[in-house]
């Protein structure tokens, strides 16, 4: 919800031998006063203060460039908090038909041109929250002009609360590698950072909700915040991969309890982010992730190197999976492992998560176990490495996605160097260039050369070379699946497919590459006989035969959108028989994805490797032969292919 100052200029009355006779919008009263109406609260989250001061701009619309006024000061009073004046209020000229109003919170004497400069501070939380408000084409005369204030900097806000729901008072809290120093362009309104990421910001507060306002950006590598209560208990809380976008108020209630039964002994205390609903008043909300902070000493990711050592991870209900370190690691009891997940429950309740040893998941002995609050669909949990410093395994109550896996530690692996393909001889160079695919900006590559048409067979691969990697890098070419890039190998393989064949076909020899946070700079072909995918995007078995049932592009959507399958060919029929496959080819999965062929067993498509195979049975066999028109259902992907998997011989 975004709240509104509406500032009311209304001309007169307040030029020097004025009086109450003068009418309003004459050419004798040209004196512009501000009354501003708090709709909603501001960075204060009560109203305006006493003394607050704001600067004004006028720019003559019908040139829109430079100022006629700019940075003069209107302040408001105790008498009457909405009402700015000035001393020196703006006048028209006369030679003006509309005008455009900026104005900025708050007043800045030093600024002398539209670029309004400031550096973020302690000593007040209201002076560092930049607002802007800007309105345009504005007849000349007006009485009453509506200006629209917008917070230009990020709001974070932590609440602390005990065991008992009482606010944890005195606690001192600070944010470390901030830029404070910026410049807001009064014309634009978009504001910039004009210094590096070294320093640190103080939380504002003491009564058990505590804010700071910063700069926003894209995240910072090895940022926390450090939270220090008044016994001195200290936790460093990494948010290095949190994006503060502007305008936005990120709101973190955090609920400091002790050790519950069956966890360890010792005092342990989790940090745990209880789940809300927020009041975001004129701010946009933020994003919010659970914290639960777990340790049975002080805990700190400070001077410590996050190692990734797993990403997107489906963990089924009560299975479990190894988590294994990185070659030449040794972990201290004093590093910390961080897991962030996503649950996949409609409504999420409270869940239990189980660390143990690796290959022990029914030691007592060797178990943590960790409540998932209510209520959240994302978290992220730390917890000291304490006796698992050779990795473990993790578990849970209810489906999670683990996003990703990763340990903080003094203790690095060696950087591997990308890895040279061994069959880089073999390569046939299909597109060469320099191409950044930023948010989705792809470009059609040139497939039409005959020879390498007549190499790119099933079974061949197709190399994407790549630079300038950033987080959440994805690809995907001629429209089929796209694939998460989690490395820095320098390329990715996406082995082909008949359906990759097809597109090529289908988009006019064309194709179309795209996706995120990477350039890829040359894509080359590895025919079939010295293919051998390092990283493959899409895996297809070896097969002995493979005949063709259907093509075609059918979206299940839902489970009421199905269709039936030609089944009618005889030597089709014959061949379908136990011991073959039915392989259904697909794209645009989501989560949820389920299949069901001919009415029989529905199978749940938990992962995005481009088909799902169906053991052909006595059943399956004899259902097709009572309908030839076997009926093709499920939901959240779309079937693109089905072909019939048989052994030779058959």
């Amino acid at each position: 919800m975004k709240k509104t100052l509406l500032v009311s200029l209304t001309f007169g009355l307040l030029l020097s031998g004025c009086n109450d006779e003068d009418s309003l919008g004459t050419s004798e009263g040209t004196g512009v006063r501000f009354t501003s109406y708090m709709v909603e609260s501001r960075a204060t989250d009560t109203a305006w203060e006493a003394g607050d001061e704001i600067g004004v701009y006028m720019q003559n619309a019908a040139s829109a460039s430079g100022y006629q006024k700019i940075n003069v000061k209107y302040a408001n009073s105790d008498g009457n908090l909405n009402t700015f004046t000035s001393e020196t209020p703006i006048e028209y000229s006369g030679n003006e038909s509309t005008v455009n109003f900026m104005a900025v919170y708050p007043f800045s004497a030093s600024v002398t041109s539209g670029n309004y400069t400031f550096t973020l501070g302690d000593e007040g939380l209201s002076k560092n929250d930049i607002m802007y408000a800007s309105t345009t084409s504005v007849e000349a005369g007006t009485q009453d002009v509506t200006l629209e204030f917008k917070h230009k900097l990020t709001k974070i806000v932590l609440q602390l609360k005990d065991e008992d729901g009482n606010s944890v008072k005195g606690a001192s809290i600070t944010i470390d590698k901030q830029r404070v120093n910026g410049t807001l362009d009064v014309a634009t309104g978009n504001v910039s950072a004009t210094d590096d990421y070294t320093s640190t910001l103080q939380f504002a507060g003491s009564d058990g909700t505590y804010e700071a306002i910063v700069i926003p950006d894209e995240g910072c590598e090895g940022r926390s915040v450090l939270i220090t209560t008044s016994d001195n208990k200290k936790y460093s809380y990494p948010v290095g991969d949190i994006a503060f976008s502007g305008a936005t108020k990120y709101t973190f209630p955090v609920s400091l309890r002790p050790a519950e039964p069956g966890e360890e002994e010792g005092g342990e205390t989790i940090i745990k982010l209880d789940a809300v609903k927020f009041s975001i008043d004129n701010w946009t909300e933020g994003k919010t992730i659970g914290w639960i902070i777990s340790t049975g000493a002080e805990i700190s990711t400070e001077n410590k190197v996050e190692t990734e050592l797993m990403t997107n991870h489906t963990l089924n209900v009560n299975s479990s999976v190894t988590i294994a370190l990185k070659s030449d690691m040794t972990l201290g009891t004093t590093d910390v492992y961080s897991i962030e997940y996503t649950r996949t429950d409609a409504d999420p309740t409270a869940a239990t998560l189980i660390i143990s040893q690796p290959n022990t998941a029914g030691s007592r002995a060797a178990q943590q176990t960790y409540t998932l609050p209510a209520g959240l669909a994302n978290g992220r949990l730390l917890f000291a490495v304490g006796e698992f410093t050779n990795g473990f395994s993790v578990s849970s109550t209810v489906a999670l996605t683990l996003d990703t896996v990763s340990v903080y530690s003094e203790s690095v692996p060696e950087e591997d160097e990308p890895e040279t393909p061994s069959d880089t001889e073999k390569e046939v160079t299909v597109w060469e260039g320099s191409q950044n695919l930023g948010n989705w900006n792809g470009t059609s590559i040139d497939y039409t050369n005959a020879d390498i048409l007549a190499q790119t067979t099933e079974g061949s691969t197709l190399r994407f070379y790549y630079t300038n990697r950033t987080e959440n890098a994805q690809l995907q070419f001629a429209g089929l699946n796209t694939i998460d890039v989690t490395d820095d190998t320098g390329y990715v393989d996406i082995e082909v497919t008949a359906e990759i064949i097809a597109a090529i076909a289908g988009a006019g020899n064309w194709p179309y590459v795209n996706g995120q946070n990477m350039t890829v700079t040359r894509i080359a072909l590895i025919p079939a006989s010295g293919s051998g995918s390092d990283n493959p995007g899409g895996e297809t078995p070896s097969q002995t035969e493979e005949i063709e049932v259907w093509t075609g592009s059918h979206n299940l959507g839902s489970w009421d959108n199905g269709t039936s399958i030609d089944y009618t060919n005889t030597d089709l029929l014959a061949k379908t028989t136990e011991g073959c496959t039915l392989r259904f080819y697909y794209t645009d999965w989501t989560e949820g994805a389920q299949i069901q062929f001919a009415g029989l067993n529905t199978i749940d498509v938990t992962d995005n490797t481009g088909y799902v195979d169906m053991e052909v049975t006595a059943e399956l066999v004899t259902t097709i032969a009572g309908n030839q028109w076997p009926y093709l259902n499920g939901r959240n992907m779309t079937v693109t292919r089905i072909v019939l998997i048989c052994p030779a011989g058959n």
